[in-house]
């Protein structure tokens, strides 16, 4: 069982564009969370890439045993999209909070949107990085935290 995440930081500061928005709500389907939800799990294949309306994603990865990283995705957020990219299965699950709106579009589809109208692909890649950007430094956190930690036991 995993106890309180070590470490909570935002996915992305940086938001979707109107345009992407706009071209993936044509082709999404739209989905309203009351209570939480979870949209994937960790270790699932790729399916689909959401978009956060409104509301909260929270996403979790396992550190180790009982501790968790954190990531929240908040309004005008994609989540789902490095699997959705390395084929690879996720890498953390997706719970909607309460009250949370998301559309979510199939990978293949999204894809598609990508090949027909390019000019999405270079914000797509701004979003990989600041998300890469953010998860490291969860990371750096979630360690120095850690050796805080240790360094009080000793």
């Amino acid at each position: 069982m995993i106890d309180q995440p070590s470490t909570t930081s935002y996915l992305s500061e940086h938001k979707t564009t109107a345009e992407l928005m706009s071209e993936f709500s044509k082709k999404a389907t739209k989905f309203l969370y009351p209570k939480p939800h979870v949209l994937f799990n960790w270790g699932e294949p790729a399916k689909s890439v959401y978009l956060v309306r409104s509301g909260e994603v929270v996403l979790t990865m396992p550190i180790s045993g009982k501790q968790a990283m954190s990531l929240h995705a908040g309004e005008n957020s994609l989540v789902g999209l490095p699997a959705t990219f390395s084929n690879e299965p996720y890498s953390m699950t997706a719970t909607a909070q309460r009250n949370t709106e998301v559309e979510r579009m199939d990978r293949e589809q999204f894809r598609l949107m990508l090949v027909m109208k390019p000019a999405l692909s270079l914000h797509i890649l701004r979003i990989l990085a600041e998300e890469t950007r953010s998860a490291r430094i969860g990371i750096v956190e979630a360690g120095a935290k850690r050796r805080h930690v240790l360094k009080r036991k000793a």
